[in-house]
């Protein structure tokens, strides 16, 4: 029932994707074929696109031709994808859920993560702050969020004995170098150089920055990934521009010096979410996969095998499920920027895909597919993903096919350079296309097309004249 519904709408929401607004523009035909046209405007559009960076380019009738071309093949090609009820194949229903969610997934974490964590307040609080810039220096040693009690009273009696050695007159750059682990500076003596508190990217280090003395060294201070401490030099004012100029550099930089806040926001939203969805861990099958590999609680950062040599049963491992699906080990693996190297970094993973398959139900609860700029969006998906399998399953495959039995005797009069096959078999498909839906040029229309076009042309290229005068008048 699911497919039947969503194959009626895509049949529904081409035609008026292809026509709707152009039928009410009345634009002029071009190219007329059965279930869709071409228009003027939309030639004129994609005209004006292409040559955006060729101003003196002229509009031909054979480049009309060209264009108008492509455009009433790239609709056909979605109809013959849809008549041969493509839309309903598995691999297109799995291609698109995928596009989609990844696409439901980026505007879930601007609007419900990153919005709320990098807000237009703080931007404007972090330009209120950019004048005076202190010299700052810091000492850090490091932990993580799976670090064992054990190693991180390690770390703690370091910085507490580096602590020590401060206060009874030891100099920061020579404790820095040899004992610090914030590899940027390290080498440097701990120097951060001149900044303003707001540029620290551990919350506690800017809380201690604003409260500390100018020539203050701090004592040991507790953040996210580590022990810190930091020492705050002299102070210079700065010069800072309008804030309209400055606004979209200070706003990337709070986005990225609010990392660990952004990390933190989006776990507490998972964890008020997830029982929506019945999002439930199988510790059970994480507790052998453990094992599997070696590991134990006394030891998680043991190494991970390669992938490889995981077998089938182990890649579909299940690990977790929620309303709609489930988490396998081949998921964590698919979706990893990188090598994972430990059972940690693997299970730091698993909760990062269970982050996103859940805030893409959640966006969907909230209805954000029904956005236009989401609607409009999925519609290309869906829409692009048909063409792409037709010209698989028409083109490519059948060219494949011919190019490996080029050499049969029954089939000798077969170019042997593949790309000739392919271009013979797109030349045929296209043929049988244009057939089947009726393709036409309505030539009377083009020298009305070609003369408005050559008045758009002068029209953009007026405009960019005028702009690249205003500076040259602006010098005098």
């Amino acid at each position: 029932m699911v497919t039947k519904i969503f194959r009626f709408t895509l049949i529904m929401i081409i035609p008026i994707m292809f026509a709707c607004e152009k039928q009410k523009e009345d634009s002029p035909t071009l190219v007329s074929f059965d279930g869709g046209r071409v228009s003027q405007n939309d030639y004129i559009a994609e005209f004006l696109q292409s040559t955006r960076n060729k101003p003196n380019t002229e509009p031909t009738a054979d480049g009309l031709k060209e264009i108008i071309t492509n455009q009433a093949m790239t609709q056909i090609a979605v109809l013959a994808a849809i008549d041969a009820r493509m839309d309903e194949d598995s691999l297109y229903l799995e291609i698109v859920r995928k596009k989609v969610d990844q696409v439901l997934l980026n505007k879930y974490i601007q609007q419900e993560i990153v919005d709320k964590v990098v807000t237009d307040s703080l931007v404007a609080k972090v330009y209120a702050e950019s004048s005076p810039l202190f010299r700052m220096s810091l000492i850090k040693r490091a932990f993580s969020e799976f670090s064992t009690p054990e190693e991180i009273a390690a770390q703690k009696d370091t910085i507490d004995f580096i602590s020590e050695q401060l206060e009874n007159g030891g100099s920061f750059q020579i404790l820095a170098k040899k004992y610090s682990q914030d590899f940027r500076t390290a080498f440097k003596g701990g120097d951060l150089g001149f900044m303003i508190s707001e540029a620290m990217d551990e919350p506690n280090l800017r809380k201690a920055m604003r409260n500390l003395n100018v020539k203050g060294t701090s004592k040991p201070i507790r953040g996210i990934t580590g022990f810190y401490i930091i020492r705050k030099g002299k102070g210079i004012n700065s010069k800072v521009p309008p804030f309209e100029k400055v606004e979209a550099k200070i706003r990337q930089s709070v986005y990225r010096l609010r990392s660990i806040e952004r990390k933190l926001f989006a776990e507490q939203r998972f964890i008020e979410i997830a029982g929506r969805y019945a999002y439930e861990e199988n510790e059970n099958n994480i507790s052998q996969l453990e094992e599997k590999l070696g590991s134990s609680t006394k030891d998680p950062h043991s190494k991970l095998p390669p992938k490889l040599k995981y077998s089938n049963i182990d890649m579909q491992m299940e690990l977790a499920k929620f309303r709609g699906g489930v988490i396998t080990v081949a998921d964590v693996f698919a979706v990893s920027p990188k090598i994972l190297e430990n059972v940690n970094e693997f299970k730091a993973q698993l909760k990062n895909v269970a982050q996103d398959r859940v805030f893409v139900l959640h966006a969907r609860e909230m209805g954000m597919p029904n956005d236009a700029d989401l609607a409009e969006r999925i519609q290309e998906i869906e829409t692009q993903t048909l063409r792409t399998i037709l010209v698989q399953r028409k083109i490519t495959d059948r060219t494949q096919f011919l190019f490996a039995t080029a050499g049969n005797d029954t089939i000798n009069s077969l170019p042997k350079n593949k790309t000739r096959i392919e271009e013979m078999v797109r030349d045929e498909f296209d043929r049988t296309l244009k057939e089947h839906y009726n393709f036409k040029f309505i030539t009377e229309n083009f020298a009305a097309a070609l003369v408005l076009a050559r008045e758009k042309v002068d029209e953009r290229n007026n405009k960019l004249k005028l702009k690249s005068d205003i500076p040259k008048k602006q010098n005098k």
